[in-house]
C-alpha cells in the first residue's frame, strides 16, 4: 500500500497494532507498573547492540566460531539478564519503591505513554534481531529458485524475504534502517565452510549462523 512517496507493508499495520495494545495495558496497568518494564526495555534496545559488536568480536576471536552467532547470542543473552535483574527488583523490592506517590493523578496517562514507548521498543527488539543476519541478492535469488523448483507457485517466507519485506517494503522497518541502524545487530554474513573439511561435506545450521 502506498501513500504518495511512502510505501506501507505489513510491518507497519503490526507495529500500529502493537502501540495500541501497549497503550491499553499501560492505561490498566498505570505507570507504577508499567515502569519498571519501561526502563527494562530501554536498557535492553539501547545497549544490546553497542555491547554485541565488540563483545562478540572479541569472543569470536577466542573460540573460533563465527561472529554472527556471537554477535546474536550475546544480544539475546543481554537482553535475558536485563530481564532477570528486572524482575528480581520488581518482586523484592517492589512494594518499597514508592512510585504511586511519585506519578500521583498522572498515573494512567503516564502509564499509557509508556505502554505505547514500550511496544515501540519491543519492535526494535525484534529488527535488531532480524537484521542481524546478511543476506546477499545471490543468496535472495538461490532461495527463490529452490522453492520454484520443489514448490512450484508457492512461495513460503524465509528470513531473507522477511528481512526484505521488514526493511524495503515497509515505512518503519527502511526508517529505522536507513536512519537508527546503530541500534540494530551489524548485519552479519555466516562464516565461510572451512576448506580443510572434505569436499562433500554437508553444511548444517551451524554453518548458516556461525
Amino acid at each position: 500500500m502506498e501513500f504518495g512517496a511512502i510505501k506501507l507493508g505489513w510491518f507497519d499495520f503490526f507495529c500500529v497494532a502493537l502501540v495500541v495494545v501497549g497503550c491499553f495495558r499501560g492505561r490498566k496497568r498505570g505507570m507504577t507498573q508499567e515502569f519498571p518494564k519501561l526502563v527494562q526495555w530501554i536498557i535492553i534496545v539501547g545497549a544490546g547492540a553497542f555491547i554485541s559488536k565488540p563483545l562478540g568480536s572479541l569472543v569470536s576471536d577466542w573460540t573460533g566460531m563465527g561472529k554472527l552467532f556471537w554477535f546474536v547470542t550475546i544480544y539475546v543473552s543481554w537482553a535475558a539478564l536485563v530481564k532477570g535483574i528486572t524482575t528480581w527488583i520488581v518482586r523484592s523490592k517492589g512494594d518499597k519503591m514508592g512510585l504511586a506517590d511519585m506519578f500521583g493523578t498522572a498515573e494512567y496517562p503516564l502509564g499509557m505513554i509508556s505502554g505505547m514507548i514500550r511496544m515501540v521498543l519491543v519492535c526494535l527488539f525484534c529488527l535488531a534481531l532480524l537484521n542481524a543476519r546478511l543476506y546477499t541478492a545471490a543468496e535472495l535469488k538461490s532461495m527463490a529458485k529452490f522453492q520454484e523448483d520443489n514448490f512450484g507457485d508457492i512461495s513460503l517466507p524465509t528470513i531473507g524475504t522477511i528481512q526484505q519485506s521488514v526493511f524495503l517494503g515497509s515505512a518503519l522497518g527502511k526508517l529505522v534502517h536507513d536512519h537508527a541502524d546503530v541500534l540494530l545487530i551489524e548485519s552479519t554474513a555466516p562464516r565461510t565452510v572451512r576448506s580443510n573439511r572434505p569436499a562433500k561435506h554437508k553444511k548444517n545450521a551451524m554453518d548458516y549462523w556461525t
